[in-house]
């Protein structure tokens, strides 16, 4: 018999109209050669889909998802099986924790918990900003201690979260932590001077 295509290197095609999830399925574990173990139902339905295109197997995975969201389920790869499972139980499920650019290699669908330190703002008050960002089967929670906050969604959505997390935290604000001094025995130039090695360049004297 021919030696088995690796699963990297298989091309998956796809040419459905209004065919059954469950046959669909069927097919995408045939062709993948990866058992679909079934965690949650599988949709009422049909998969409209047709392309003269080749997919890779983490593509083809990619657009089943998509079609599956709207029916509020997903399929992962953990290891060589797959599982069909509801999207808030695979938002639950343990997963790698990435700490900063997310790869280009995943998916916009996989989902993925990430971590984003901050450096001038406040991970509560920032979590409260970036709330609406989140789906209704994600998360996010702030970890006051090391001022951070953790994110479970979509690798898409993370990728935008943490862009805006980052623009926020660039700029410390104008008017935070404000305070006046009366200076004793140096001047408010000598003072400024030695501060701005510092980089508080925003101190000027008065």
């Amino acid at each position: 018999s021919p030696p088995e295509v690796p699963l990297e290197s298989r091309l998956i095609r796809f040419n459905f109209a209004g065919t059954p999830w469950n046959e669909v399925l069927n097919f995408f574990s045939r062709e993948s050669g990866m058992p679909i173990i079934r965690e949650g139902a599988v949709p009422g339905g049909g998969m409209d889909f047709i392309s003269g295109e080749s997919f890779s197997f983490a593509e083809a995975l990619s657009v089943l998802n998509r079609a599956l969201n709207i029916h509020g389920v997903h399929l992962r790869q953990e290891g060589e099986y797959l599982y069909l499972a509801s999207i808030a139980d695979s938002m639950r499920r343990p997963g790698e924790v990435i700490t900063g650019e997310i790869p280009d290699s995943l998916t916009p669908d996989q989902i993925v918990t990430i971590t984003i330190p901050l450096n001038n703002s406040s991970a509560k008050q920032v979590l409260e900003q970036i709330r609406p960002l989140i789906g209704p089967h994600g998360g996010a929670q702030a970890i006051d201690l090391q001022n951070m906050i953790v994110v479970v969604e979509t690798a898409a959505q993370c990728r935008r979260i943490r862009e805006i997390v980052q623009t926020i935290d660039t700029t410390r604000a104008i008017d935070s932590d404000v305070r006046v001094f009366a200076l004793r025995h140096a001047t408010p130039e000598e003072v400024v001077a030695a501060l701005k090695n510092l980089k508080w360049d925003n101190i000027k004297p008065q």
